[in-house]
């Protein structure tokens, strides 16, 4: 994991963090959308944004665990994740 990173938790002993730049991001993105939106939509888009980050990051840990590569961790940070 990066240094400044924040545990999520695990997924399949699989650890998550996410890293204070996905932070900044997050709120860049939830205040645009905010503005534009609302609270709510700006919450959910913000949720979603995430969410697909994380399940990509996950596809790419399974799939790496399927043919036998091990996986330390999920970084989430400003670019996208880390496997």
């Amino acid at each position: 994991m990066f240094t400044g990173s924040i545990s999520l938790g695990s997924f399949k002993k699989i650890p998550l963090a996410i890293h204070w730049s996905a932070v900044l991001i997050a709120v860049l993105i939830g205040s645009s959308l905010v503005t534009a939106y609302g609270v709510v939509p700006g919450v959910l888009g913000v949720i979603a944004f995430l969410g697909s980050i994380i399940s990509h990051e996950l596809g790419h840990a399974l799939t790496a665990r399927r043919f036998g590569v091990r996986t330390e961790s999920i970084d989430l940070w400003a670019l996208g994740g880390i496997a």
